[in-house]
């Protein structure tokens, strides 16, 4: 669930904002994970489906080959909300809130696409060791692959947590907040082009944009009438389409039968960061009501289980059932397990490694 807690901004003499439920933020999160999965079980290359996917899918893959961009959406999502959670919080109340809200949940869905993949369906090579690092979400650092590709954005967004604790430990402002914006992305830019790996790989060179993107939306939400928070969301909403949206597009290409323009990967992040601000700041952000409550929840476990759980139900049935009716079993059964995931997982879990977790941490600063 989003929710936008009264703050007071940089100038004294604002007031104080009531507090407002973004409900559709969280059915926009949700429509983001289904479009991964379209993507996943309609559009990447796998041989779940016993033939090639472009072959099973012909035209709709075409508009499915399209829902890797729902990362790009998630990044945007993620800058604005990380923002606004980071605003008014101390380091122990950040931490606590984004380690309870990231590992319970992904420690249950490595675990199980791990026995997936070692005991019931060896589809690649995977041993317990690399599941059991996996459970550190630092794999990478280390060389170690993932055991579900998927993890390859807890690992981006993992980078930009980091970055925002440096921020909540320094002092969140507007013109900070407006400033890293806008000297974030292009020192990340700079790091790449210029080969420095280790630099590019801290700034999370490819998606800084959109995450700035986010956080400027947030900014704009705050202050409307602030012009160089206008101005910041521009710059980095034409960074996004023209620098990340091509790294997504690039990705889309390679591991598709299918070949996209340019233009793509340059209009899709602009249309993901005009979804979130629309439904943030004009009254569709109440749109769908409490009733988003539920897909924002189920859509953590969703993203980080569908696709080796789904492409083994494709695996099970293709050949055997209609290849919609298929597709349907395959989407009915991983919602289902990201639904056992959030109610045994997430709700038993989450809000008392919270507040065991600021408790604890508190009393080191």
């Amino acid at each position: 669930m989003v929710e936008v807690n009264p703050v007071p901004t940089d100038d004294a003499a604002s007031r104080t904002r009531p507090t407002t439920r973004l409900y559709a933020l969280d059915g926009l999160r949700f429509c983001a994970a289904l479009a991964v999965l379209f993507y996943h079980f309609t559009a990447r290359r796998n041989s779940a489906w016993g033939q090639p996917v472009d072959t099973v899918f012909p035209d709709v893959s075409y508009i499915t080959g399209l829902g890797a961009f729902g990362v790009d959406l998630f990044f945007v999502i993620s800058g604005f909300v990380i923002l606004m959670t980071a605003w008014n919080a101390n380091i122990a109340k950040y931490v606590a809130s984004r380690l309870s809200r990231l590992f319970p949940a992904y420690w249950a869905c490595v675990a199980l696409s791990a026995f997936l993949l070692i005991v019931i369906w060896p589809y690649k090579s995977t041993s317990f060791t690399q599941a059991a690092t996996n459970m550190t979400l630092v794999q990478r650092a280390f060389g170690i692959a993932d055991v579900d590709g998927v993890y390859w954005t807890l690992w981006a967004e993992l980078r930009f947590y980091l970055l925002m604790a440096v921020f909540v430990l320094v002092g969140i402002t507007t013109r900070r907040v407006l400033a890293f914006c806008i000297i974030w992305p292009i020192l990340g830019g700079i790091a790449a082009t210029s080969g420095s790996e280790v630099l590019s790989t801290i700034l999370v060179s490819e998606w800084a944009p959109l995450f700035s993107a986010g956080m400027a939306l947030f900014v704009v939400k705050r202050e409307p009438r602030n012009l160089a928070a206008w101005l910041t969301l521009g710059f980095t909403a034409l960074l996004a389409g023209g620098y990340s949206g091509q790294f997504t597009l690039d990705g889309i290409n390679d591991l598709t039968n299918r070949t996209f323009p340019d233009i793509v990967g340059w209009v899709l992040p602009l249309i993901a960061i005009g979804l979130v601000g629309l439904l943030s700041m004009t009254r569709l952000s109440s749109l769908g009501g409490k009733r988003m409550i539920i897909l924002g929840a189920l859509t953590y476990p969703l993203y980080l289980l569908h696709e080796y759980w789904g492409w083994w139900i494709i695996h099970l049935f293709a050949g055997r059932l209609p290849t919609y009716v298929v597709l349907a079993l395959a989407i009915a059964f991983t919602i289902g397990l990201a639904w056992l995931v959030h109610v045994f997982v997430e709700r038993k879990t989450v809000s008392r490694m919270r507040h065991r977790l600021e408790h604890d941490l508190s009393k080191l600063a």
